[in-house]
């Protein structure tokens, strides 16, 4: 395929992708109620504390286990609690957290162009001559996010994908 090829092919995929994830994500509230681990309590109260969803699902439970007379685990109110009192923040939905998706797109679209191409994903890699992955990405986005921006979360999803590891 050429560049041009390439860059129409992601616009299509892109928010296919988008949606796709969409409803492939965990439904929040019935995750939290199947937490029993402390572990779990505390990676419930990150994800609130990133994911919107996460923090109206967190606030739900807490709400229906308090109405019920349910024991609700102490980290966990201690959170309600304190976004009731102003000290926490409820995420505002917008900002580099809030691009999750978009940002699992991007990847994937870089690493199917590379998988199925010769494109390599970055300039760096491509000898600055030839187009790359990251720029057909950007590209297709219209420049929203630019060249930097969509080569920003390649490199943060192989340092998370590293660190799995």
């Amino acid at each position: 395929m050429t560049e041009e090829e390439l860059v129409t092919w992601v616009r299509t995929r892109i928010p296919a992708h988008v949606v796709l994830f969409e409803k492939c994500r965990i439904e929040p509230t019935k995750a939290i109620k199947a937490g029993f681990q402390l572990d779990d309590e505390l990676a419930v109260i990150e994800l609130a504390e990133t994911y919107g969803r996460w923090n109206k699902a967190l606030i739900e439970v807490v709400r229906a286990r308090r109405v019920a007379g349910e024991e609700i685990p102490q980290a966990w109110s201690d959170f309600v609690f304190d976004i009731l009192l102003g000290i926490r923040k409820k995420p505002d939905g917008r900002g580099k957290k809030s691009q999750s998706l978009r940002d699992d797109a991007i990847c994937d679209c870089i690493r199917q162009i590379t998988a199925h191409t010769s494109f390599k994903a970055t300039r760096n890699e491509a000898k600055h001559d030839r187009p790359c992955a990251v720029g057909i990405v950007s590209a297709a986005l219209g420049g929203n996010p630019g060249y930097e921006g969509v080569e920003r979360v390649w490199h943060d999803y192989l340092a998370r994908r590293a660190a799995s590891k």
